[in-house]
């Protein structure tokens, strides 16, 4: 399936099996020339959205990127498959939804190794190659709580502002390699993220979130997303006022911003 025909771009999405992943994978192929890496841990949903898009548009390389096999390694399957990655969208994430005072540790760091260091491997495994072709582009899912943190929220919350931290220094070292670093930040978006956010035992919520339950379809998302993927913009927000407003105060108005968000209902 291997090819190099530069009229279309090769685009590897992670997280594609389900929420944003899968929203944006459908949004790439209706409106974009382009051929889809599919990538998550669910094969079942992966190859269903495979048939969706198209055979001849998309294909499967299903991985758990928190594994222990070598992300080199998979880099170099994947660009196999269509002979080049043009573009990475990095958007498996999970959330979490306990207080600090209640959380066991290990929540942490399950919620670091799969929202932020499984992605640091994989921008680094990546980054070679992006230099050989002299060109890439990183498109990271962050979130509005990448920017600033809320209750409820503090491992997930952590892990974003660190990969703001990570690729805002990526970006600047790879300025003039014609390798584009760029952080979305959603708001609320509906998806099952809350209801697969972890509890202060590591533990699956199983409640999707009223906030959740009324920000942006995914759809709605994905549409968005995929605008700004193609523009210069280095760090974009997508989602509602309350989210902007939020954005806006902690910027300008921090100590009224922190009993703002204390009085916020997150859940």
């Amino acid at each position: 399936m291997s090819s190099n025909n530069p009229s279309w771009e090769v685009i590897w999405v992670t997280g594609a099996s389900s929420g944003i992943g899968r929203a944006l994978s459908v949004e790439l192929a209706r409106v974009k020339d382009c051929r889809l890496i599919l990538s998550g841990r669910d094969h079942e949903r992966l190859e269903s959205l495979k048939n969706e898009i198209g055979q001849d548009r998309a294909c499967i390389y299903a991985f758990e990127l928190t594994g222990d096999a070598a992300m080199e390694e998979h880099v170099q399957s994947v660009q196999r498959l269509w002979g080049r990655i043009d573009r990475v969208v990095l958007s498996a994430g999970v959330s979490q939804r306990s207080f600090v005072l209640d959380t066991d540790f290990s929540v942490y760091q399950k919620i670091f190794d799969i929202n932020f260091f499984s992605n640091v491997r994989l921008a680094k495994a990546l980054l070679p190659l992006f230099l050989e072709q002299g060109r890439g582009a990183f498109h990271v899912v962050s979130s509005v709580v990448g920017k600033f943190g809320t209750p409820w929220r503090s491992a997930y919350s952590a892990s974003k502002h660190a990969l703001h931290g990570f690729f805002d220094s990526l970006r600047a070292e790879v300025y003039n390699k014609n390798i584009k670093v760029q952080i979305i930040c959603p708001g609320f978006v509906n998806t099952q993220i809350s209801y697969n956010a972890l509890n202060e035992h590591g533990e699956k919520t199983g409640v999707l979130d009223k906030a959740q339950a009324h920000g942006l379809s995914a759809e709605a998302f994905a549409m968005q997303m995929v605008r700004k993927m193609f523009s210069t913009k280095q760090e974009v927000f997508i989602g509602g006022g309350k989210e902007r407003f939020g954005l806006f105060l902690k910027r300008f108005f921090p100590e009224f911003f922190a009993s703002f968000v204390a009085r916020s209902k997150v859940r």
